[in-house]
């Protein structure tokens, strides 16, 4: 899965992309005096719009990699497997290793920094020619102040802006 286009902004701008914005704003609405949300304010009944492009990553020791924890169902369809439960190390593998340090430095900026990133490109997937992707990565937090879980948001297509 070759990469192309890869660019992050911190604290994006989303005025182009509605789905993410409405994300933003849910999760905007679940911080406590300027805090990362919790995990446990975060209601999947809120989120029926999302759930299909929504994931979940946590870090592993060092932030070295991490896990998956949840990848929604229109996610699995359209990248062709389920990577709940395995790290990008392992969903990427053999695949090209820029895509990996990419990704994994994207997830680490939002927890040291404990920002909200929104991340862009094109991939080249096996049997799918170019596919743009559009992606909101937002910290949560498990109960101690720390983010220590992303919540983020993936639209794949040839617009980069749709669940379908």
């Amino acid at each position: 899965m070759p990469l192309r286009d890869f660019r992050s902004e911190v604290d994006p701008d989303l005025s182009d992309a509605p789905e993410l914005a409405d994300l933003r704003r849910y999760w905007e609405s679940k911080r406590r005096g300027g805090l990362v949300p919790l995990r446990s304010a975060i209601d999947p009944a809120e989120l029926k719009a999302h759930l299909g492009t929504l994931f979940i990553v946590e870090p592993l020791p060092g932030m070295e990699d991490f896990r998956y924890r949840l990848m929604g169902a229109t996610l699995v369809r359209l990248q062709g497997r389920d990577y709940t439960n395995r790290t990008v190390t392992e969903a990427l593998a053999g695949q090209d290793p820029a895509l990996q340090r990419s990704i994994i430095a994207a997830y680490r900026k939002v927890l040291v920094e404990a920002t909200v990133i929104r991340v862009r490109g094109t991939l080249v997937w096996v049997g799918k020619e170019f596919v743009r992707f559009d992606s909101l990565h937002l910290p949560l937090s498990t109960g101690g102040g720390e983010p220590n879980l992303i919540l983020g948001k993936q639209l794949i297509g040839a617009s980069g802006s749709r669940d379908s």
